[in-house]
């Protein structure tokens, strides 16, 4: 069964922590320990779910759940006396079920937004 990649970017993130398992996934492949990642040699992207929940300042939260996707294989690591940002970008995958494996209509094979008010 063929996976349809979508080339929209569809999560971004900044991270200023050192996480080597984050970054993995950012990439796409990799084998981590507690102190290193390597990478190479593995032609297969490997896929992940992603779920982000967003504190707002009313109290409320927004939770963007993505079934399915791939690290977008760019991680661009600077080094300097600032604190290190670490952009991630991730790429939606279609998927025809959510992580209970309740089947997705071909309108939300991507991802849901949900919004809790206060």
């Amino acid at each position: 069964m063929a996976t349809t990649r979508y080339n929209t970017e569809l999560m971004r993130q900044s991270n200023s922590e050192w996480n080597l398992d984050n970054l993995r996934y950012a990439l796409g492949a990799g084998v981590t320990t507690a102190t290193s990642l390597s990478i190479g040699g593995d032609i297969n992207i490997a896929e992940c779910a992603l779920k982000f929940v967003h504190q707002m300042p009313s109290g409320g939260t927004v939770t963007i759940k993505i079934w399915k996707a791939q690290g977008a294989g760019e991680v661009t690591l600077t080094f300097g006396d600032d604190p290190h940002e670490i952009p991630y970008t991730f790429v939606a995958l279609d998927s025809t079920t959510d992580w209970s494996g309740s089947s997705l209509s071909s309108g939300e094979r991507l991802c849901r937004i949900e919004l809790e008010l206060p």
